[in-house]
């Protein structure tokens, strides 16, 4: 089969959607089938990536109303050179209405999975009504839409008037993270390492509770004081984190390393205590599912994303969002040395539950489908 990945954002810049597309790819390959990804041209693609699949770049559309031409000229040149059996387009705007005109002009198979952002309560595109309106309509006319959770799926049953959508998680590589790494030296330099830690992993925004997160760690380091606080991530609120952690007199205890990538990322996930998740909201968070593939478990706040992973008393705990001390709490009853080893054990069902063979089988039983008739 011929799959073409259209994608809002890709490799270099690293997050959610481009590690799940660029897993997918690979994959798919394993499987014996082409592929081919089509993502936006970006300033830190200069350099060719080392990929084992052809990425087309297409230029950015100039406004969210307009400049989706020269996308849709481009799918046409693509589709008329390989002749590509389905087009996968991740998020439900720009990219998924894009393939649905693509698929109105040239009846292709396209399928379209929102990611959150896109969709959520607190999308900022509902403030925007006709992007909206075309967000609306290519979840009601798109052949298949597929959800990355339950939380998601009843979100475009309520956008769509009732649309029922298969649901297909996030995956994760389970031979990826099963790599064990030694101590890289940026870490080691940093103070990282030496002494137990829990865990933050993501950007460094308003939406990923961070600042919860440091609110909550002065309680938890009162009963843990050989226990230091690592949150790996930048973003816009960088500075103002620190400037909360110099606050709470924790610079010693609480480390900002920045981004981690490959050995640094895999080390701090396969080493920490446990990984702590303090989200206001989410889509589906890849960082649960890394965190259990190295067999560690996942302190998360009581959101319907997450809870549809992270199961009190099993694989975690649970706390409510945007409060430091219920959030420290759920710290305190994973620590516990009669429940971690329970909460350790329990996160190997979920991670292998969500191996990327097994979610890309899914979507290949998905690719081509017609959809039910009154759909």
């Amino acid at each position: 089969m011929q799959i073409c990945l259209l994608t809002p954002t890709f490799l270099p810049t690293v997050g959610g959607i481009e590690t799940s597309v660029d897993a997918m790819c690979r994959v798919l390959q394993t499987m014996g089938h082409t592929v081919c990804v089509v993502a936006p041209r970006t300033r830190d693609c200069s350099g060719a990536l080392d990929l084992p699949y052809p990425v087309v770049r297409y230029r950015r559309p100039w406004s969210s109303l307009f400049g989706l031409g020269g996308l849709q000229r481009l799918l046409a040149r693509l589709h008329r050179r390989d002749s590509f059996d389905v087009l996968h387009a991740m998020v439900a705007h720009p990219t998924g209405y894009a393939a649905l005109r693509f698929h109105q002009r040239t009846g292709v198979p396209i399928v379209v999975t929102p990611r959150g952002h896109d969709i959520w309560e607190a999308s900022w595109y509902r403030q925007r009504p006709a992007v909206w309106k075309r967000i609306q309509d290519t979840l009601r006319q798109s052949p298949v839409v597929t959800a990355i959770g339950r939380h998601m799926a009843n979100l475009i049953a309520e956008l769509t008037g009732g649309r029922q959508v298969p649901v297909v998680h996030n995956g994760i590589s389970l031979a990826a993270f099963g790599r064990r790494v030694p101590l890289p030296p940026r870490l080691q330099t940093q103070g990282i390492g030496q002494r137990p830690y829990l865990l933050g992993l993501g950007r460094l925004v308003e939406q990923k509770g961070f600042d919860v997160l440091i609110r909550a760690f002065p309680r938890i380091a009162s009963d843990w004081p050989d226990h230091d606080l690592v949150i790996a991530g930048d973003g816009p609120l960088r500075k103002e984190l620190a400037a909360l952690v110099q606050q709470h007199g924790l610079a010693g205890r609480i480390h900002l390393p920045g981004t981690v990538l490959g050995d640094e990322k895999l080390y701090l996930l396969q080493n920490c205590r446990l990984t702590v998740v303090p989200s206001r909201y989410e889509g589906y968070c890849n960082v649960v599912l890394e965190s259990m593939a190295c067999g560690r478990p996942v302190v998360a706040t009581r959101i319907p994303s997450l809870t549809e992973v992270v199961q009190e008393g099993r694989n975690g705990t649970l706390a409510e969002a945007d409060d430091p001390a219920g959030l420290a709490d759920a710290v305190r009853r994973a620590l516990q040395p009669q429940v971690l080893p329970v909460l350790n054990a329990g996160t190997a069902p979920t991670a292998s539950a969500h191996d990327w063979p097994a979610i890309c089988q899914q979507y290949l039983s998905l690719y081509g489908q017609r959809p039910p008739s009154g759909a």
